[in-house]
């Protein structure tokens, strides 16, 4: 562990709030509740149209979305994520960089809706289906403008406007869903009903545009956008690879999906879009806690002091990002009937076995989140198209060999597999740049061990739960408590103060104390400083992005 000099670490600190650890962690908590917000809602419409709709429209519904959503990466190009990281290493061009994104995101727009425009043309989509498809492009452009300005509030880390505006759009598509479920007759789902629910969603998605332009016009200080080519032409320079990484990403995540609907046509599809839309919408929750740190990583990620605490908040979060999702992924698996009736009744048990497989998912998905944006921070974004596009053909492969013959539980364990991949080349990379001494196979690999094996335990216990559903459960979370208790214990004593300790106290001991073991001190010492980071600090200054 490198020494971090005591200048860098106050003793004392005189306020709690500004305490680093403080800061991330009110803004974590800020994120996880605007997440918590976006997955209640996610899997509340879930809940209502797998019960509106026949199993076969509600594999349309998955099928139009895993098409939609499968291309957005193209115009998306992962550019929110590039923003943030400028603005917040340089916030004098917070405004070239805002107009140069949103002058990009325009033209991607177009360039979006005439892909579309040709897809609908090769696929010839029925006409209900046709219109849903449209709808889902409305909804999917409103969400990209809402982006670029959600940047401005993350690099200023004034995250608690995500809660108000995840508010405003989920609260429009459940009540709305609601009121159809109230208004619209029952027979009618089965075509005019689906319409209005994709009308419904882009509504949402609508509101939330406004709501964003309204909050940073109204709250933030010193916003304006100042148009500029140059700096759009910069950004996608620097962001294609990224999208075409995150495109390779999003057609593995998709990629089922189609095969399915090949092979097996809709119904089955809709058997599998509700295991695996479950675990994509757990990784919210990793995304709050990247998300707080993102803009003070980017900070640290450029200098040669700070890049040292860099690699020990990176080595941090690795530790605690895989302890939460394995947590997750061992509640799954231990209460799969359980999570599948409450999500879509009796009808959709047959997913059981795919939602224990692809539970795994999870704690693979919250780490290759973590390490693809600590790649994002330090410049390298170029890399992450190698794990994409090795995952991509792996599970185009063996969906191609599975799926035919063995349907959702093929998909599975393709799914499975093909995640794991991308993270290996990921970790490799990541370990290579940074020069990481971490030891991966204790932090990862035994962690991992330790769950295969209290799953394995579960497995023995289902003759308890089959007879008695009582005593099963206390078995069941006996077992989970043993093991969360197991996998803290195996932890360095100063992760397990940064666990345990409360919000309150760890605000105050993490730059005096633990924050000294891992190189993180008070906000002051880590603020911008005037000769920037990522440039002279001026306006005019070479950065990669002046114009």
């Amino acid at each position: 562990m490198v020494a971090v000099p005591r200048s860098l670490i106050p003793a004392e600190s005189g306020n709690r709030h500004n305490s680093l650890f403080g800061r991330i962690a009110r803004n974590s908590v800020v994120v996880l509740v605007s997440k918590i917000i976006d997955i209640t809602a996610a899997l509340a419409i879930m809940m209502l149209l797998t019960r509106l709709l026949t199993t076969s429209r509600f594999g349309d519904f998955a099928f139009i979305n895993a098409v939609v959503l499968a291309f957005q990466p193209l115009i998306n190009l992962e550019l929110n994520t590039l923003l943030i990281r400028e603005m917040a290493s340089n916030r004098s061009r917070e405004a070239i960089l805002l107009g140069g994104g949103l002058l990009l995101k325009i033209i991607l727009i177009g360039g979006f809706i005439t892909a579309a425009v040709i897809l609908d043309g090769i696929m010839q989509f029925q006409p209900v289906i046709r219109i849903c498809f449209y709808l889902a492009i409305a909804a999917e452009v409103f969400q990209q403008i809402t982006w670029v300005y959600s940047a401005v509030f993350m690099a200023r880390e004034r995250m608690e406007f995500e809660p108000m505006l995840s508010l405003i759009s989920r609260g429009i598509a459940v009540g709305g869903i609601i009121l159809l479920m109230l208004v619209c007759p029952r027979h009618l789902f089965w075509s005019t009903g689906l319409i209005l629910i994709f009308c419904v969603l882009a509504a949402a998605q609508f509101a939330r545009g406004i709501a964003g332009i309204l909050v940073v016009r109204r709250f933030l200080d010193g916003f304006h956008i100042d148009w500029s080519p140059a700096v759009a032409r910069d950004l996608f320079r620097h962001s294609w690879i990224m999208g075409i990484a995150t495109f390779c990403t999003c057609l593995t995540l998709r990629i089922d999906v189609y095969f399915l609907k090949y092979f097996h046509g809709s119904e089955t599809v809709a058997i599998f879009h509700l295991p695996h839309m479950y675990t994509l919408q757990i990784q919210i929750l990793a995304v709050s806690i990247v998300t707080a740190l993102f803009p003070v990583l980017s900070r640290w990620a450029g200098d040669a002091i700070d890049h040292q605490r860099f690699k020990r908040m990176q080595d941090f979060s690795i530790r605690v990002i895989t302890l939460f999702g394995l947590g997750i992924a061992l509640f799954t698996v231990f209460f799969p009937r359980w999570i599948v009736q409450v999500l879509g009744g009796s009808t959709y048990l047959p997913s059981t076995a795919a939602l224990v497989i692809l539970a795994w998912c999870i704690p693979i998905l919250f780490l290759n989140y973590l390490c693809t944006n600590l790649l994002i921070t330090l410049k390298k974004q170029e890399l992450l198209i190698y794990g994409a596009v090795i995952s991509l053909l792996i599970n185009a492969s063996l969906d191609m060999l599975w799926i035919p013959d063995h349907g959702i539980v093929g998909a599975s364990f393709a799914t499975v597999i093909a995640y794991t991949s991308q993270l290996v080349v990921v970790l490799i990379l990541l370990r290579i740049v940074t020069r990481s001494t971490l030891d991966l196979g204790r932090v990862i690999g035994l962690p991992w061990a330790i769950c295969l094996i209290s799953a394995g335990m579960a497995r023995w216990t289902e003759q308890w739960v089959e007879a008695n559903a009582v005593t099963g459960i206390v078995i069941r979370l006996t077992l989970l408590i043993a093991v969360g208790l197991l996998l803290l214990a195996i932890q360095p004593k100063a992760i397990r103060i940064a666990l345990i300790q409360s919000r309150r106290r760890v605000s105050l001991d993490w730059a005096s104390g633990v924050g000294q073991s891992y190189g993180v001190g008070d906000s002051s010492s880590e603020s911008v400083s005037k000769d920037d980071r990522f440039g002279s600090g001026t306006p005019d200054a070479k950065t990669p992005f002046s114009s």
